[in-house]
């Protein structure tokens, strides 16, 4: 008798490690870029694109504003001009930015980081750039979902 209590024991002890496995059932979000093929994406003015295409929450962008100083490529100036330009989301939302400074901030309760790298074409003292010519060239990354705090 002894010896069936014991066997079924074990056997009812093996079933139960069989059945639990080291699994996190919490989900686990996938890294997801800007960009099927990286964080850069280049935005054309006033053309809304989405990125994020492949996470659960995406964006829409749309780059809709542009103030150029810059100094002409083919000339030599004292000051070196600046460049700023904003990014909308969704219709919603909209970021100022200018190249190679990282703003980080939250919308829609996740974090993101914007840089714009560039923007195209560069001016030239002959030719006029008008706005629908150019395209900002930004980094643009998704963070955590940021906890609510109250």
């Amino acid at each position: 008798m002894r010896a069936i209590y014991l066997s079924v024991m074990i056997f009812m002890l093996s079933l139960l490690l069989i059945s639990c496995d080291n699994k996190d059932y919490a989900r686990e979000e996938v890294y997801c870029t800007a960009s099927p093929t990286n964080d850069t994406v280049v935005l054309a003015y006033n053309k809304t694109i989405p990125v994020f295409e492949s996470c659960k929450e995406n964006l829409h962008i749309a780059f809709t504003q542009v103030t150029d100083t810059r100094c002409p490529d083919d000339s030599a100036c004292t000051e070196a001009g600046q460049v700023h330009v904003v990014l909308q989301m969704d219709n919603s939302f909209s970021v100022i930015l200018e190249p190679d400074i990282i703003l980080d901030t939250t919308y829609k309760g996740r974090s993101y980081s914007f840089q714009v790298v560039d923007v195209l074409p560069h001016p030239k003292t002959n030719a006029g750039v008008t706005a629908s010519q150019q395209r900002a060239v930004a980094i643009i990354k998704r963070g955590n979902i940021i906890p609510a705090t109250y």
